[in-house]
């Protein structure tokens, strides 16, 4: 870190009244995110400015900003702070807790709070690097404690609110009174904090920039996977419909965008709620788009619904697929059917609407076989539809998703030593981008080759996807060498992974094999084998040997939207690759 002096007291600071910055953190391999608008923190900000009163206030968003410690320092040093509130995932704790000493050397005198998700599931870890922590729901503890720090008041008997009197002792932490019963009486999240223009991922299928807002919070359900079980304890709680159009009214007037990004868990899952927002929205002739998340039982229960929701705006929803195994649904408690999923995708696009699904790779249970019959399924619900502008991560039908991470929280966190292989060995690895989990029904499984070599596209596709989905593979920090030996590296196991499927060994075997042979790193190699499992077996390049041997298999034909130059590219770095062998047997 460059050396940055505390910064010193100016004559004008003592007018500002309590000086509050809240931050988001950047994420591993952060420039390969898409940026994530910080609604938490909007929502502390108006809560706070509410209930407060005098207060400077200041978001810093390092993630959409991709800021290094050094630059967060120096932001954090141009003005007085009093309060630095960070809230963070679990894939951001290293960077918060390697962070927070540095924050007190610039700022000495600043409370750091910590919040969000990782420091609800483990406020004594969190504790040890900050002044405060807030478990579950911060608007009312958070403003609570800027109260009592403008009046120099003791923070004791804040719900929800933890903190060690000195560093060797224990977390003193008041247990939340519950959760906030009527979400109505919060006001709108302090839009006027961001610069919008940061955020650019584009809305699904239309394009264009989206704003989030959120009509519920709370998930019923008990997904393995999920941490919100733990953090909302299965409770879900409803705005009023008219409140939520209020808000999209407002972002519309006030910030020019009409496009909407309903963040709720399970949009659909209650018919009354659901009914009121898409006819409060027409009886308002409010012109939108808009998304959500929701599951396809609801979809299916409220078929009915979906003309009126393509009347409000929607263009489609999202909805979490994870497998197309039967035996991975149980294992991961999805509690949802394969039938109801085609249902939702028939009745969206009868409405008009594009049905977009979601999915995992790695989950407990999953085998060659089931990679297979998932992009088969996948394809089957995609049938007839134009593939979805900014949506899947690839341009063409080869489905990876997100990795299934055990992140911690989570029933999957417990049982997945049991289940499988866990490759996470810091913090920073629980992302869904970095492959952390592998299941021990997929190392089990035998794969056997099923035709006889691969072609040059093959190659391509899984140096592609490779490059495509995980994101420590690819990334800005390489140079260009790092690039091509990497690039090399992995050609060369694709094809000795290929030829070592001879029906005899499990993909245990392979990968241990692979690892010895070909020099590569062991949790490097057995990323590298899942990965090219994945691919090689959706697209019926490879199968089970003892899985399901009565189904038919055949090599999935891809339309890969490659150029001329492209292939002549790839072409070029093959041969400076040196992997002139890959092709040549």
């Amino acid at each position: 870190m460059l050396p940055i002096t505390p910064r010193q007291p100016m004559p004008n600071d003592a007018a500002r009244g309590l000086n509050v910055l809240l931050m988001q953190l950047p994420l591993p391999i952060n420039e390969r995110h898409k940026r994530v608008m910080p609604l938490s923190l909007l929502y502390l900000a108006s809560c706070a400015r509410q209930q407060v009163g005098s207060l400077d206030l200041e978001i810093l968003d390092a993630q959409a900003e991709n800021l290094t410690y050094d630059e967060i320092c120096r932001r954090v040093w141009q003005k007085r702070r009093d309060v630095i509130g960070v809230t963070f995932w679990t894939a951001q704790a290293t960077f918060a807790y390697a962070l927070s000493p540095a924050l007190k050397k610039v700022c000495p005198n600043a409370k750091i709070v910590f919040g969000g998700v990782h420091p609800t599931i483990f406020p004594e870890e969190a504790s040890k690097h900050a002044d405060y922590v807030i478990v579950r729901e911060g608007e009312r503890p958070f403003s609570e404690l800027l109260k009592r720090l403008a009046a120099g008041k003791a923070p004791d008997g804040i719900p929800g609110l933890g903190y060690r009197p000195s560093p060797d002792e224990e977390l003193k932490i008041w247990p939340d009174k519950g959760f906030i019963d009527d979400l109505d009486e919060l006001p709108f999240p302090a839009w006027d904090l961001l610069k919008l223009e940061r955020y650019d991922t584009p809305m699904h299928v239309t394009g264009g920039k989206r704003v989030p807002v959120i009509g519920s919070r709370g998930c019923p359900y008990n997904c393995v996977y999920c941490t919100s079980p733990f953090l909302w304890r299965r409770r879900v709680r409803y705005r009023n419909p008219k409140r939520v159009v209020d808000e999209i009214e407002t972002i519309g007037k006030q910030l020019g965008i009409h496009q909407i990004h309903f963040w709720d868990d399970n949009l659909f899952m209650v018919r009354d709620y659901i009914k009121s927002l898409c006819e409060e929205i027409i009886r308002r002739k409010v012109k939108i788009n808009w998304v959500g998340l929701t599951r396809a039982s609801h979809l299916v229960q409220n078929a009915d619904l979906m003309p009126l929701a393509k009347e409000s705006g929607c263009i489609g929803m999202e909805i979490g697929i994870e497998s197309a195994n039967p035996e991975t649904f149980d294992k991961i408690e999805k509690q949802e059917s394969l039938d109801d999923i085609i249902t939702s995708a028939r009745i969206q696009a009868e409405a008009g609407m594009y049905p977009m699904f979601t999915y995992m790779a790695f989950n407990p249970g999953e085998t060659l076989a089931g990679y297979y019959l998932q992009a088969k399924f996948i394809d089957k619900i995609h049938e007839g539809l134009p593939w979805p502008e900014h949506f899947h991560p690839l341009p063409y039908r080869v489905y990876v998703g997100q990795f299934c991470t055990a992140h911690p929280g989570t029933k999957l966190f417990d049982m997945a030593p049991k289940l499988g292989i866990v490759l996470s060995k810091d913090w920073a690895d629980y992302y869904h981008h970095k492959i952390n989990f592998v299941p021990n029904s997929l190392l089990d499984d035998v794969p056997i080759r099923n035709v006889e070599r691969l072609r040059p596209v093959d190659y391509w596709i899984c140096l592609n996807a490779m490059a495509g989905t995980n994101y420590e593979f690819y990334h800005a920090h390489q140079t260009t060498m790092e690039h091509r030996i990497r690039h090399s590296q992995y050609f060369k196991f694709v094809k000795a992974f290929f030829d070592a499927c001879d029906g005899r060994l499990t993909l245990r075997q392979i990968w241990r094999e692979l690892t010895t042979y070909r020099g590569i790193d062991s949790e490097e190699c057995l990323r590298y084998t899942a990965f090219t499992s994945l691919i090689l077996g959706q697209l019926g390049l490879i199968r089970s040997a003892i899985f399901q041997q009565d189904l038919e298999i055949r090599p999935k034909p891809i339309d890969v939207p490659i150029s001329r130059a492209g292939l002549m590219k790839f072409e070029l770095f093959r041969r400076i690759g040196g992997i002139f062998d890959v092709f040549s047997s």
